[in-house]
């Protein structure tokens, strides 16, 4: 298995450091899992919004098969914050087969709301959307992150080792761009992307136009970004 670069496309979203860690409790070593099901589910404040990154490996074919799960949680303030913590493939067994088995397109290309409703229950937090990529879009955007092309091909972890290949290179993807965001420099990733290269074929979300354009336009706005937080120790 190759080394991913998990960078998707205007995946560059802000959050509340108190939300993160209440729900970082379900994931990262040490935390309960049994437990998930059974707590109060966290409440969004208005000015947050938690965003599911979703990579899959072919997304021109009728079965797409799952790669990984991030979420983005954002806080819109002045500047914007953001975290990103993993989801999925997840160490814990239960939580991976329930995602993996919920995991299903309707008929529209959506991801279902099965789906969607696993994760929240699995990990106590409520999401407002989300966005897809498969191998070839993350491909492009690595390019145009790094300038370096980089093949992505990925499939399906099934052992624990395939999941730290997949998690420990997830995390050292959304360091990387939180350095950039840190720097000042994110104009330079947006004004590379190329559309052309992955409409309608290898990206995909369920967010209004509206909310990706104020996104995008707050993070390249502000002129200093002090928090940007990857919550993984792989």
């Amino acid at each position: 298995m190759k080394k991913i670069v998990l960078i998707f496309v205007i995946l560059l979203f802000f959050v509340c450091a108190y939300f993160g860690f209440n729900a970082a409790a379900k994931i990262l070593p040490g935390s309960d899992n049994s437990q998930t099901n059974t707590q109060t589910d966290i409440a969004i404040p208005s000015s947050q919004r938690n965003y599911l990154l979703i990579h899959v490996t072919d997304n021109t074919v009728e079965e797409p098969e799952l790669v990984s799960v991030w979420v983005a949680f954002v806080y819109y303030s002045t500047p914007p914050q953001l975290m990103f913590m993993p989801l999925y493939p997840s160490y814990d067994p239960k939580i991976q087969t329930n995602l993996s088995q919920s995991f299903q397109f309707t008929t529209d290309k959506n991801i279902s709301t099965k789906f969607i409703k696993q994760i929240e229950q699995a990990y106590n937090i409520k999401t407002s959307g989300y966005v897809l990529s498969d191998n070839l879009g993350v491909s492009y955007s690595n390019l145009w992150l790094t300038g370096q092309e980089t093949q992505v091909s990925t499939g399906v972890a099934m052992t624990d080792e395939e999941k730290h290949i997949i998690r420990v290179n997830g995390q050292t993807a959304y360091q990387q761009l939180c350095l950039l965001f840190l720097s000042g420099a994110s104009n330079s990733y947006f004004s590379s992307i190329n559309w052309s290269l992955l409409l309608p074929d290898h990206f995909s979300t369920n967010l209004p136009f509206e909310t990706i354009a104020l996104t995008t336009d707050q993070i390249i706005r502000a002129t200093s970004i002090t928090q940007c937080d990857v919550l993984s120790s792989e």
